[in-house]
């Protein structure tokens, strides 16, 4: 019970809240505001407003799992001066036995419980009529009650804390017609006077139908209004387990410490009182044979049969309530994500459907919820909350937005929604670029993981500018997103871009490595953006020549296409074979470092001719003077 209530109240109330509006028909900006208000108002009224609702609500899945039903009663507090949420034990509310439901019931009573001082504040805003009533005394506990009293260890406080006990009945009278309506009756069980009685339908409703100020809450459908819980479907297996295990610590007991028989003549030094643990008593005997005169009586250690069967009542109970946590905890051993989530998803059938009557339920206590609001709200309500202040209008809750429960009836638990997660982001990784959103991917599976200060972690997206090539480099350092934009000069951009991919130094160093991908797709887009304007140039010109009537042919448009194709590829290979101004400056003056690296070379040879002739000359001399 306490692991459903701790699973459950995490589902049904995050702490942003617990509400979320949906536009029902055709999205309009002004119906997305809408949508924004009632969303953004009614978060806070369940948070902040109406501080008892997660009390009342924590209250009321503890008492689910284990009875089967519970109910939450959501109206207008006069005294408050706004609505109230409370929960309704099962046994302070009584329904005709032939209903099959709220709606269909002829009358449900609420029993009340107020301290004559609540009574007197209720008596003077107005709720009840101001009456003489006797003394208030201590009401009779239900058996129900009274079994949890005694469970717990609680007891009544005797006469100190009287209470009026109030029979709030939601049934059909004959007052105002001929014919039964829906009426609201309050009754003071002691006197068995009237306090109250109010229409419960509204006068504008031409049906005259019941309105409702009770939601059903139901663990597992029963055959009859009252749902099923815990209780009646693991009780059996909750007794039989209590049972073996009484008998196990008793035989234990027994064994560590027997009893048994001593002979009429042996007489025990002192009182007859119980041996005490390992204690040993001085015993007169007359010469007989002490293990003849004493005897223990053979109990038995405790049986392993069943301790045995005590595992696996408790086992067969465990999984019947709660299989899912083993799943989880055992999912590294299964392998790859898929078979994990069919394991997760049949471990889970039950609490699954579970999880989808919170939720329909849920959106019940909302819809009566957002009633309320516009039957008692004024036609602007203003409100604050941390770091704004906002307004709420009345006409904001005439029917055009729909309040559901934030809580998604098909993923019942973080682990289903982690572990789609894990499934998703496997597939991204093994499927080609582009194919997922994988910011939008990081952001869920972020979400899924309760990861505060979302925004500040995935920021807004950036949306690119129109910057130079060495301007656009530095943005992508940065992680700012770059694109090609038209009216660039895009041959600038892809070469400057090219040459930095090709320098040792930067863009070929291994550290700007991440780059690489990044500009290599700038390129793509410019070289694509350049052959997409020099297309459009010649295909407008092409089109300029013809007749009106052929230009709105879609075929003649296309043949124009495929002439500026065809003559973009020549212009572009007539580029590549000639050489541009520059390229025959360049290779002139190459040409020119050719011719003068050979003259510095035979001017060189000269020289060393010129030197060799006159060593040869001085030797000839030397040789002569000799």
């Amino acid at each position: 019970a306490v692991k459903f209530q701790a699973k459950a109240i995490q589902e049904l109330f995050p702490p942003s809240g617990p509400v979320k509006a949906q536009i029902v028909g055709k999205s309009t900006p002004e119906r997305e505001d809408q949508s924004n208000r009632v969303q953004d108002f009614m978060n806070y009224q369940t948070t902040e407003q109406m501080p008892e609702y997660f009390d009342e609500m924590e209250r009321m899945l503890f008492h689910l799992p284990l009875i089967g039903s519970a109910f939450k009663k959501v109206y207008y507090d006069a005294n408050l001066k706004r609505p109230v949420s409370e929960f309704v034990p099962i046994d302070q509310f009584y329904v005709s036995y032939y209903a099959s439901n709220l709606r269909k019931a002829d009358r449900y009573t609420h029993v009340i419980y107020r301290s004559p001082v609540d009574l007197a504040k209720d008596i003077r805003t107005g709720i009840y009529r101001d009456i003489e009533l006797p003394e208030a005394t201590n009401p009779e506990p239900t058996s129900f009650s009274s079994k949890m009293d005694t469970i717990i260890g609680l007891s009544p406080t005797g006469t100190n804390d009287p209470q009026y006990t109030l029979l709030e009945q939601h049934c059909y009278l004959e007052i105002e017609e001929d014919y039964a309506l829906p009426y609201i009756v309050t009754v003071e069980e002691q006197s068995q006077q009237i306090l109250s009685i109010r229409r419960n339908y509204k006068k504008d409703d031409k049906n005259q139908e019941k309105v409702s100020h009770f939601v059903h809450y139901r663990f597992e459908p029963g055959f009859s209004f009252y749902g099923f819980g815990l209780m009646h479907f693991l009780g059996n297996l909750t007794m039989t387990a209590t049972a073996a295990m009484r008998s196990l610590v008793d035989a234990g007991q027994f064994a560590n410490l027997p009893g048994g028989f001593k002979a009429k003549g042996v007489r025990i030094v002192g009182d007859n009182d119980p041996i005490s643990p390992g204690e040993f008593k001085e015993v007169e005997a007359t010469g007989q044979d002490l293990n003849k005169a004493i005897i223990s009586l053979p109990y038995k250690e405790p049986s392993q049969t069943l301790f045995n069967m005590l595992g696996f009542i408790t086992s067969a109970g465990q999984k019947f309530a709660d299989s899912t946590e083993q799943i989880v905890s055992d999912a590294s051993s299964y392998g790859p994500v898929g078979t994990t989530m069919a394991l997760l998803e049949a471990s889970s059938k039950f609490f699954s459907a579970i999880h989808k009557r919170l939720h329909k339920s849920q959106r019940d206590e909302f819809k009566i919820l957002a009633q309320i609001n516009y039957d008692y709200l004024p036609s602007e309500y203003p409100y604050e909350i941390p770091f704004a202040e906002k307004n709420i209008f009345k006409q904001d809750f005439d029917g055009r937005v729909d309040i559901i429960p934030v809580s998604d009836p098909n993923i019942p638990s973080n682990a289903h929604r982690m572990m789609l997660s894990q499934m998703a982001l496997q597939m991204a990784q093994q499927s080609p670029p582009g194919m997922f959103n994988l910011e939008a991917l990081n952001r869920t599976i972020l979400s899924a993981a309760n990861l505060p200060n979302l925004e500040q972690i995935l920021p807004p997206k950036q949306e690119p500018q129109q910057l130079d090539p060495v301007s656009d480099i530095m943005a992508a350092t940065k992680g700012i997103p770059i694109a090609a934009f038209p009216g660039q000069n895009h041959d600038s951009h892809i070469q400057v871009k090219m040459m930095y991919l090709q320098d040792p130094q930067n863009g070929a160093n291994p550290i700007m490595a991440r780059l690489k991908p990044i500009l290599e797709s700038n390129i793509q887009e410019h070289s694509v953006l350049k052959y997409q304007e020099q297309m459009n140039g010649m295909a407008r010109m092409a089109m300029e020549q013809l007749p009106p009537e052929q230009q709105q042919n879609p075929s003649v448009a296309e043949s124009a296409m495929a002439a500026a194709a065809q003559q973009v590829m020549n212009a572009n290979m007539a580029a590549g074979q000639a050489e541009s101004p520059e390229q025959q400056m360049v290779a002139l003056e190459t040409a020119k470092v050719e011719l003068e690296k050979q003259k510095l070379q035979s001017t060189v040879a000269k020289y060393s001719a010129d030197s060799a002739l006159d060593a040869q000359k001085l030797e000839l001399e030397e040789a002569k003077l000799m």
